[in-house]
């Protein structure tokens, strides 16, 4: 029944993230068909584009008109670039996709023996730099980060030519190379927030009676804390790092912006400046859709893991 009921809120709020993306950029001031005529264009070749637009039509026809479309994977056509919005958003959302991907895989490697060892011995010298580590680096955004990596190691070290973006299409290791640089910008942050929570956990977990009970079993602190503390220490932790990948998604549309990266964020910037109303709706769509979905399965996980928690 839970299982069920959390489908059903999952397709409601995706319907309603559909009926939001399409409103808020139906009621916004400024005209398409102006926008790409140009302001000497008379006003019958205004409506008549606004017409072939489908604009003057009923915002609600035009939702239905759009959702029925999107159902079956057409977007419409982008006004300004005059070619289907899904032929725009391809290799966009790859990039955005890759660039996420990789910056999560940055934050799990890096945060979960951090915060092991941190709280190994807590309020020891290593449990202290981590704490303070931490703090500093949360306190950064990661636009900012991007700028002084591109400062540090694109104009000073020159490790990588900064705005020399190679697509994976045409050197798959050339991209990969360059995508480091903006991952780290993004991970770093959400790293050190990864880390602080999870030694909280496995801190609080350690001091509980089943602990001393294993202890005075003569139950090694090894299996101790990667048998019993880290797993249970972990429920609350899938929820939030949950949280954590729902960030890096939404953080990537900046960073693109930062470091050059043709992704959806530079693009949803560009398609917003042109009034490219189908352009813009797809990639709000895809990254709401992106967020409750990541949402959904983290419940989903999470309440597995909490069951199998409470069976053992």
């Amino acid at each position: 029944m839970y299982y069920v009921k959390k489908l059903l809120s999952l397709c409601a709020t995706v319907i309603l993230v559909t009926i939001l993306a399409f409103l808020a950029f139906s009621v916004i001031p400024g005209d398409a068909a102006l926008l790409k005529l140009g302001t000497d264009a008379t006003p019958e070749q205004v409506e008549a584009l606004r017409e072939e637009m489908g604009l003057d039509r009923n915002v609600v026809v035009r939702y239905f008109d759009w959702i029925g479309g999107v159902v079956k994977g057409d977007f419409g056509e982008s006004s300004y670039y005059n070619m289907p919005v899904a032929d725009i958003l391809g290799e966009r959302i790859a990039v955005t996709l890759l660039l996420a991907l990789i910056a999560i895989i940055m934050i799990v490697v890096v945060s979960f023996p951090v915060a092991v060892l941190a709280s190994r011995k807590e309020y020891g010298i290593t449990d202290r730099a981590v704490v303070i580590g931490s703090e500093i680096f949360i306190s950064m955004p990661a636009f900012f980060l991007g700028m002084l990596i591109i400062l540090i190691f694109g104009l000073t070290l020159k490790v990588f030519t900064v705005g020399g973006y190679v697509s994976y299409k045409e050197d798959f290791a050339g991209f990969m190379y360059y995508m480091i640089f903006p991952a780290l910008a993004i991970a770093i942050p959400k790293t050190a927030t990864v880390v602080k929570f999870l030694r909280s956990n496995i801190i609080k977990e350690k001091n509980k009676d089943y602990v001393r009970t294993l202890r005075a079993m003569g139950t090694s602190e090894r299996t101790i804390l990667w048998r019993h503390v880290l797993k249970n220490a972990m429920i609350p932790t899938i929820t939030f790092i949950g949280l954590v990948i729902v960030e890096v998604v939404a953080g990537s549309v900046i960073v693109e912006q930062v470091f050059s990266v043709p992704g959806l964020g530079r693009q949803l910037c560009v398609s917003i400046g042109h009034r490219d109303y189908n352009l813009v709706q797809a990639i709000v769509l895809f990254l709401g859709v992106s967020v409750v979905v990541i949402n959904f399965v983290v419940d989903m996980l999470y309440h597995v893991g909490r069951r199998d928690s409470e069976t053992v």
